[in-house]
């Protein structure tokens, strides 16, 4: 009878060391710097350098007053720069993927987006916009600045290429021009602009099929490409389902401001997901994410992919632990609730968790840069900043 009480002890044990190595977590990050203003406080807009050297965030005195902080994070040297003429609260912070200058985006009817350099020396401003991204053209960094501008009967695509090194140098404009409904007619083809590409020198469209008269009918639709510096049409594929591409066209048209789209949809489930958890690669063309760690215990309410992403071929993104989340639930337990970081291999589709911070807030602001994090802790009355700005290791 002892003989079977001690083996099923370790069946036991056995089972659990199962379950509780299945559900390891990623390790947990390691607090290097805390920043802290308590005259004011830190604008929920900072940014870490895509190599994790420098941080720029935004501090706000009680009297209004705002100053662009550029910190380096080996030695904590600061320098400053006052915005008090240009803005009380931007919209943006972040640097550019190659070399020192940070931008600050100020949002009016238009945005303007101000260039400054390490010594946090205004370079340029960049006005007028809607948003300004970026693109390698063989060896060199252009800047990319997308408008668009909408009346009663056209809608226009502007975009301005900028040499990174001289933002000042426009090198190039290109105007995209389409009647109310995005329509417009490259000979031999009508076309239906969907979205513009990240780098905004293509545009997605449909080719409309035009009417077969011995048949009756209407030839089919296809996808296809238009180039804005060349003004010609690539098709790309037929559509076979013109109702279930037009749906899905409406997401990507929803998030045209992800350079990789991903998506998380569906109810967490012990097994890890009851829907869908995809990266795109076009219009209907989705490939599933294959998480290295187990989905069904975060709160997909909290999935949010960083707002800028610097590497081509990788996404990040952050979600947090759900406490009564259904695999914790089947052994009759919680968790503590904690974010935690991912990169997503933007080719293969596998993801990452690259480590976790402690944390009950439900809302935090972050930014990941080489191997830190920075991260904002704010209350859901007030999301606007904090006295403190937190500064992490990954493992």
């Amino acid at each position: 009878m002892f003989r079977r009480s001690v083996f099923f002890s370790v069946l036991v044990l056995v089972a659990l060391g199962v379950s509780v190595a299945a559900a390891q977590d990623a390790p947990k990050m390691k607090l290097v710097d805390t920043i802290k203003f308590p005259a004011g406080y830190i604008d929920d807009q900072f940014s870490v350098s895509p190599d994790g050297l420098r941080l720029a965030y935004v501090t706000v005195q009680q009297d209004g007053k705002s100053t662009l902080v550029l910190r380096e994070l080996a030695s904590k040297a600061e320098k400053t720069a006052d915005l008090s003429k240009i803005t009380d609260e931007p919209s943006q912070v972040f640097f550019l993927p190659q070399g020192p200058e940070v931008v600050v985006a100020v949002k009016g009817d238009k945005t303007t987006f101000v260039l400054f350099d390490a010594e946090a020396k205004e370079i340029t401003q960049i006005k007028g916009q809607d948003h300004l991204s970026w693109r390698v053209a063989g060896q060199a960094l252009q800047l990319v600045a997308y408008r668009l501008d909408k009346t009663s009967t056209s809608v226009a695509h502007t975009v301005t290429l900028f040499e990174a090194g001289n933002p000042r140098k426009i090198l190039k404009t290109m105007t995209l021009r389409t009647d109310a409904a995005n329509r417009l007619t490259v000979k031999p083809d009508n076309l239906e602009v969907i979205h513009l590409t990240p780098d905004f020198t293509k545009a997605v469209v449909k080719i409309i099929g035009g009417y077969n008269k011995a048949t009756d009918s209407k030839f089919a639709d296809n996808q296809g490409l238009y180039d804005l510096e060349t003004g010609t049409v690539q098709k790309v594929g037929l559509i076979s389902n013109n109702a279930a591409w037009d749906r899905d066209a409406a997401w990507f048209i929803r998030n045209w401001r992800q350079r990789n789209p991903v998506r998380l949809n569906g109810v967490p489930t012990v097994e890890g997901i009851d829907g869908s958890f995809q990266m795109g690669l076009g219009i209907l063309q989705w490939k599933d994410i294959s998480p290295k760690f187990q989905l069904g215990r975060f709160d997909f309410d909290t999935f949010k992919v960083a707002p800028v992403q610097y590497l081509e071929k990788a996404v990040l993104f952050v979600m947090a632990i759900h406490p009564q989340n259904p695999i914790t639930l089947q052994y009759k337990k919680s968790e503590k609730r904690a974010w935690h970081f991912f990169r997503l291999n933007a080719e293969t589709g596998a993801a990452d968790d690259l480590g976790q911070v402690q944390a009950e807030e439900t809302t935090i602001t972050w930014s990941l840069g080489g191997k830190f994090v920075g991260l904002m802790r704010l209350s859901q009355n007030w999301t606007v900043g904090s006295e403190t700005l937190e500064l992490y290791q990954l493992p």
